[in-house]
């Protein structure tokens, strides 16, 4: 678990710093950018592989940001596809594209900080 976590915090770390780079210097700007949902889709769909990965192969350190990370991915699940019926999708759509990436970056901490507390804990052999 320990390797997988740390190869994770690595791909997570660069998938989000090169999709920041790549749409800040692409020729349409940070919004406007070809690469922009590319890279949207390309960060989100690494960070569910380890989202699922995590559930099924449960760190022993969980950590309170986990717990808090799932339950805001359940409520974006659940928004989102309430919103169908409702006609309402586009607005939660357009409203996603400013609370996901606060969600990728948030996760990515949990996993940096779940990874440092396996570490200490392999270091100190508890």
């Amino acid at each position: 678990m320990k390797l997988f976590k740390s190869i994770d915090n690595i791909i997570q770390l660069l998938l989000i710093a090169g999709a920041f780079i790549l749409n800040l210097f692409s020729r349409g700007g940070l919004l406007d950018s070809v690469y922009f949902f590319p890279s949207y889709f390309v960060v989100g769909g690494w960070q569910v592989l380890s989202v699922i990965i995590h559930f099924f192969f449960r760190p022993p350190y969980p950590t309170t940001m986990r717990k808090i990370y799932l339950v805001a991915l359940a409520l974006v699940f659940v928004v989102t596809l309430g919103s169908i019926p409702l006609k309402g999708i586009l607005m939660v759509l357009m409203g996603l594209l400013f609370v996901t990436p606060v969600m990728a970056i948030y996760y990515l901490v949990t996993c940096m900080v779940e990874t440092k507390r396996l570490k200490q804990s392999m270091a100190t052999g508890s």
